[in-house]
């Protein structure tokens, strides 16, 4: 068998030279590489040897390649060929500098609302075009999305879809059910040790081996928003099978109950992602993305509106011959505090449950300063009237 390391110095079909090992996984071996006809560093995804043998597994390999050069997005990685040389099975892509979601995830346990919800908008755009395609990915999580870039790119921090290894041809129009081949199943836990999607992220109709469709990505979608915020998968058991019967039955606990703060418009999305009906999720890709731009907004006009405040007038002190001889209390208090100007006729309007709790943690500065202006002018009121 061919060691991972083996095949650094080696140069495949005479154009791909394999320099460097990036990382490994159950299917393949990713290299950084040089391509000699194009003078730029590439990264060669080579099927795991062991795996050679297997005719089914040779073409999911390459399933990856033909599916992700169909989708030609901004948001996924970009294929530049393919071939065998020897037995060694291979795909060169885009060289991507970047760390996986997962490998973020774990860096920030419970990541900002706001950004979960850029990066799966990005997600979903890349979604859009691969279901427009009749592309369903089947295998979406943090694992399989790099995230590229930060503050200082011109591009900001942004998301690359990868890993279509066992994407799914369905009927060009999405909303139509496909076949059931591929479909997850025992054997699938076991068979060249490839499993036909991650438990953890599964929709109900795909644990039971129905048909899959765009709305089974966007239950994938759901789980992801659901684990990045709150920092765990909703399901989790110590079986792949246990963790679908968990999908097919149990309702996910809130988001909201693991994270207060949660805006209620980004809990609604994930909730409904995660519908178990696929009638009763998101019906494509473009409608989650709009209904996360939709909550982005609302967050941050809340997090930028900005707070009432009350303007305190200064206290006056009238002349000893106007002064009135009613309620000296009362005069002062309204002299203290003052009336909120507003337009002639204009109602005003309510305060926002923000800016009421503004209001309430100031009442007892206010009542300080209205006692601090009744002792002064109770001061000079006795000075001013002295004989």
């Amino acid at each position: 068998m061919t060691l991972p390391r083996d095949l650094i110095g080696r140069t495949l079909q005479g154009r791909f030279t394999i320099t460097e090992l990036l990382g490994e996984g159950s299917m393949g071996i990713v290299y950084r590489g040089l391509d000699a006809q194009e003078g730029c560093d590439v990264a060669i995804k080579v099927l795991q040897p062991e795996l050679a043998g297997h005719p089914e597994v040779v073409a999911r390999f390459y399933r990856e390649g033909s599916a992700a050069r169909r989708i030609e997005h901004v948001n996924t990685v970009r294929i530049f060929g393919r071939g065998e040389d020897a037995g060694v099975h291979f795909l060169v892509m885009e060289l991507l500098q970047g760390r996986s979601l997962a490998d973020v995830a774990a860096a920030t346990p419970r990541m900002g609302q706001a950004r979960a919800a850029r990066l799966l908008i990005q997600v979903c755009g890349a979604l859009e075009v691969a279901h427009t395609r009749g592309i369903v990915h089947r295998d979406l999580k943090p694992e399989n999305v790099m995230v590229l870039g930060g503050p200082d790119d011109l591009l900001g921090e942004h998301a690359k879809l990868l890993d279509f290894g066992i994407a799914k041809r369905v009927e060009e129009d999405p909303s139509r059910p496909a076949g059931v081949e591929d479909s997850f199943n025992m054997e699938d836990l076991t068979q060249c040790g490839a499993l036909i999607g991650t438990p953890e992220y599964m929709a109900p109709e795909q644990c039971r081996g129905l048909a899959v469709d765009a709305r089974t990505d966007i239950y994938a979608c759901g789980v992801m928003l659901y684990r990045l915020i709150t920092g765990r998968v909703p399901f989790w058991a110590e079986h792949p099978l246990e963790i679908c019967q968990l999908h097919l039955a149990e309702i996910p606990r809130p988001p909201g109950a693991l994270v207060p703060n949660l805006h209620p418009a980004i809990e609604a999305a994930i909730l409904q992602a995660m519908s178990k009906d696929p009638g009763a999720r998101q019906q494509s890709a473009s409608a989650l993305r709009a209904q996360l731009e939709r909550a982005l907004d609302l967050l941050a006009v809340e997090e930028t509106e900005p707070t009432e405040t009350l303007e305190l007038a200064a206290p006056t002190v009238a002349a000893p011959s106007a002064i009135p001889t009613p309620s000296p209390i009362a005069a002062t208090l309204v002299d203290a505090v003052g009336a909120i100007p507003r337009p002639q006729g204009q109602r005003r309007a309510r305060p926002s449950s923000r800016r009421r709790a503004g209001l309430r943690k100031r009442l007892p500065f206010m009542a300080a300063y209205a006692a601090v202006c009744a002792v002064s002018f109770a001061v000079t009121l006795s000075t001013l009237l002295r004989p």
